[in-house]
């Protein structure tokens, strides 16, 4: 586990310590955009470290993703 958090804290903290001037520099677009990503990265980091079973990212875009692509799906089909 020790050698999970090392790799997680190497996978988060240098990046957000190179782009930190230019996050400072940045519009808040840009901000938020960085935000959102590392977000994403520290739930999946969650679930490596803790060895969790939580929903993957893949099962997330599944779920939300899915519906509304079947009917799109099935029109393409026909066509």
């Amino acid at each position: 586990m020790i050698e999970q958090i090392i790799v997680v804290i190497l996978c988060v903290v240098v990046p957000v310590i190179s782009d930190y001037k230019l996050l400072k520099q940045s519009s808040l677009r840009d901000r938020l955009v960085y935000g959102a990503i590392t977000t994403l990265f520290l739930y999946l980091s969650i679930i490596y470290v803790g060895d969790l079973d939580w929903p993957q990212f893949q099962e997330l875009l599944d779920l939300t993703v899915s519906g509304p692509s079947e009917p799109i799906v099935e029109w393409l089909k026909r066509k």
